[in-house]
């Protein structure tokens, strides 16, 4: 004998309706991080100068700001501090002379800022990096076995005999 079934007949609506909702943008939490309250840049002239600026939010009373920036190949930290901060939003600019302790070419340079307010409290940026090209040119880059290639006169069959010839002198010195 047979048992006989039982079927249970349910609206959809509501399930589609959930799902809808669920699927919803608007439903979703929003997590979105807050705007850094210190919006950071460098700029340089190879050789010459590296200018740091730092922005801050409207109203910020500043008591001091500072720029701190480190070469990654040497790990050493300077620390210069802004002589002003001025206007709304306040504004700091810091300029390192190059020509009295140069840079490496071709490093990558940290830096970040950290700003001290007027009731007592730190503000510290994120980490930014940039390369530390000689902007005076137009490089061309060659990657080839691990190493890199920077040249500025001549096409790629030149910076290739640039790449042999490194290789070549690698493998005579790992031979004596």
């Amino acid at each position: 004998a047979r048992t006989p079934r039982r079927v249970i007949h349910m609206n959809p609506l509501p399930f589609l309706l959930l799902i809808v909702l669920l699927a919803s943008p608007s439903s979703r939490t929003q997590t979105q991080s807050p705007p850094d309250p210190i919006q950071i840049s460098v700029d340089y002239l190879f050789q010459e100068q590296l200018t740091f600026e730092a922005v801050l939010e409207s109203g910020v009373d500043v008591r001091r700001a500072a720029v701190f920036f480190q070469d990654t190949e040497s790990g050493e930290t300077e620390v210069l501090i802004a002589d002003q901060v001025e206007g709304d939003p306040p504004k700091a600019r810091v300029v390192y002379d190059l020509r009295l302790r140069p840079l490496e070419p071709f490093t990558t340079i940290t830096y970040w800022w950290q700003v001290d307010l007027g009731d007592g409290s730190t503000l510290t940026s994120a980490r930014q990096t940039f390369r530390y090209d000689d902007n005076r040119f137009e490089w061309r880059m060659l990657l080839d076995g691990g190493r890199t290639v920077h040249w500025v006169a001549g096409e790629l069959p030149f910076a290739q005999r640039v790449s042999s010839a490194l290789s070549d002198a690698q493998d005579r010195k790992s031979v004596v």
